[in-house]
């Protein structure tokens, strides 16, 4: 059928003066037990000679006139024709809370045979139905209201069992244009039904769904934005849910200032985060002392914390980030202790920040001194090499792993030459099977160009700095039946030999004194918890690493002739005075030491 444009109905004004409902929206889904209801039926502009035309109509639940006429569910009426129009009221009783619909025959007798019908035209539609246009077959349109009559004493029941039906069918899937349908019959009791508690419950199950097209029609009906609605689109994972959660947020409080610090305190991490993301300069409004930081920790929005950090280092100044992520639990004492916590929440920028700023610290430290390779363990120019085409290993590491991602063998070259394994044996493979000769076996797949072990995948060793798991994760070589991972001494080795410009023949002795320490006395090497520890291999690791890659950003040193330069070249916090630490790097980098 196809709806026109709605008609006033004199009808309706007439029967809402007498203490009695006109529905002609809300669904047979919503009823009030015990109370009895009529339906007003009007079949008007109907396209059929009105001489001998008789109308008879059957109403009830819609499965009794969908699934086979099932007579002993429905009401019978015989509609009144006059002219080209047929009305009826028909007394229901009690109805059935389930959807109801109506089946309208067009007939009249021939003069031949007087028991007999002659069917001229019929519809099934839905109940009830404001006054709009239908199809009557086989012949034109029509225009039918079937209009629900219930007494008004009976609104308040409707509209919570409005909310009932509203919330159930939400939380049963109910597509949006069912919902929207549900909402227009629930807005016909009073734009209050709205603004009920089972309508919240539904609009926080919508949102928790991430049904955003359901959520629409709720708040475009009338239903209030609320804040578990929004903590519900956060929570569900969907695509989308993000922005869903935020539009609900900011629906909630419109007008409210400092949204994101708002969303901390609501600890809605997800949202909090992509306020910060459309807005940059929000972190402005933001107080400048550490309670933004303690409501992102306590909310767990650990990209703020990120920003936070990053806004708190940029001045070149440890202590600045220190005092933002002291915040980061109540047992954290030291930056060890808040990258642990970073790591436990998979925030792997927030690790890099957190990696930084401590070797800052450390390395400006004269008990530690600068990580400095050259003076350590050898110079530079001498790094493990790939034992295929014997380039620095360091520079592109590269490691074979199988289809879980995990390493098949201790080997590591250079990912260059592991990816043209691996692109050989796909080339030898599409050849083959564009041959298609059965006599020829098939190739083997990629393997080891040391060790003959088949792999699925060439992939690079992971940065530690940016995924210290990952890259412990590619450094383990695991064993049989070995769950959870151990790093054998052996691999340990091999895995630093490719990833720093050193190798095992001058990097040996001091590896066989930090090897100890690493593991924390166990003897069958090192587990992922003594590897990220505080005072473990990552701290070591990251500190040489991220010493590289700022010298790498700097670019070559000036020599100490040219004074001034030498001197902000190796200020690294800015502060115009050079530790011992700082002078020592100072010296050794800019003579080769």
């Amino acid at each position: 059928s196809s709806d026109s444009g709605p008609e006033p109905c004199t009808a309706r004004e007439a029967w809402s003066g007498q203490g009695v409902l006109c529905l002609a929206h809300l669904t047979h889904a919503v009823v009030v037990p015990g109370v009895e209801e009529k339906l007003r039926i009007e079949l008007a502009d109907v396209p059929l000679p009105a001489i001998e035309l008789r109308c008879k109509a059957y109403v009830g639940p819609q499965t009794a006139l969908t699934e086979g006429l099932d007579k002993s569910r429905l009401r019978k009426a015989r509609l009144e024709v006059v002219g080209h129009k047929a009305v009826a009221e028909v007394w229901i009783g009690v109805p059935q809370a389930e959807p109801w619909a109506i089946r309208i025959k067009l007939y009249r007798r021939p003069a031949s045979n007087l028991f007999a019908q002659e069917r001229l035209a019929e519809l099934v539609e839905a109940l009830p139905r404001p006054r709009s246009l239908v199809q009557l077959v086989p012949v034109q349109h029509a225009k039918l209201e079937v209009l629900r009559l219930v007494p008004l004493s009976a609104a308040a029941a409707l509209q919570k069992a409005a909310g009932e039906v509203l919330a159930k069918a939400v939380a049963a899937g109910v597509e949006a244009p069912d919902i929207e349908k549900l909402c227009l019959g629930a807005r016909e009791l009073g734009p209050e039904t709205m603004l009920s508690k089972d309508v919240e419950r539904a609009l926080e199950s919508a949102a928790g769904m991430g049904k955003r097209e359901v959520v629409d029609k709720l708040l475009a009906a009338g239903a209030k934005p609320t804040l578990q609605a929004a903590h519900a689109a956060e929570q569900a994972q969907t695509a989308g849910c993000v922005d869903l959660a935020r539009d609900l947020f900011i629906a909630q409080e419109p007008d409210a200032k400092a949204p994101v610090l708002r969303a901390l305190e609501e600890r809605m991490p997800l949202v909090a985060e992509r306020l910060l993301k459309e807005k940059e300069a929000a972190l402005n409004e933001l107080p400048a002392d550490g309670e933004p930081a303690r409501k992102a920790h306590a909310a767990g929005a650990w990209s703020v914390l990120a920003a936070l950090l990053e806004l708190r280092a940029a001045a070149g100044h440890a202590g600045l980030a220190r005092s933002c992520l002291k915040h980061m639990g109540e047992d954290t004492k030291d930056m060890d202790a808040a990258l642990r916590t970073c790591l436990d929440h998979g925030r792997t920028e927030i690790v890099r920040e957190a990696l930084e700023v401590m070797w800052k610290a450390r390395s400006s430290q004269w008990s530690e001194g600068p990580p400095l390779l050259c003076l350590e363990y050898g110079p530079e120019d001498q790094p493990a090499e790939c034992s295929v085409c014997f380039d620095p290993l360091y520079t592109s590491p590269g490691v074979y792993i199988n289809e879980e991602g995990s390493r098949v063998c201790g080997h590591f070259t250079c990912l260059n030459c592991a990816e043209h394994v691996q692109d050989e044996a796909g080339e030898r493979f599409r050849a083959w099977r564009a041959r298609r000769e059965p006599r020829i076996p098939k190739p083997p797949g990629p393997a080891c160009p040391l060790c003959r072990a088949p792999f699925f995948a060439a992939v690079r060793l992971t940065d530690p700095t940016v995924d210290p798991r990952g890259f412990f994760r590619l450094a383990c070589v695991p064993e049989d039946g070995c769950e959870p991972l151990v790093l054998k001494d052996k691999h340990a080795m091999g895995a630093l030999t490719a990833i720093l410009p050193v190798n095992a023949s001058t990097f040996g002795p001091a590896f066989e004194k930090l090897w100890p320490d690493w593991c924390a006395g166990r003897s069958e090497g090192l587990r992922e918890p003594d590897f990220l520890r505080p005072g473990g291999m990552l701290p070591w690791l990251s500190s040489h690493l991220l010493e590289r890659k700022v010298a790498g950003q700097l670019g070559q040193p000036p020599k100490l002739e040219q004074s001034e330069s030498w001197f902000q070249y190796f200020d690294f916090r800015n502060t115009q005075r050079l530790t011992k630490a700082e002078l020592l790097r100072g010296v050794v980098k800019a003579y080769d030491v």
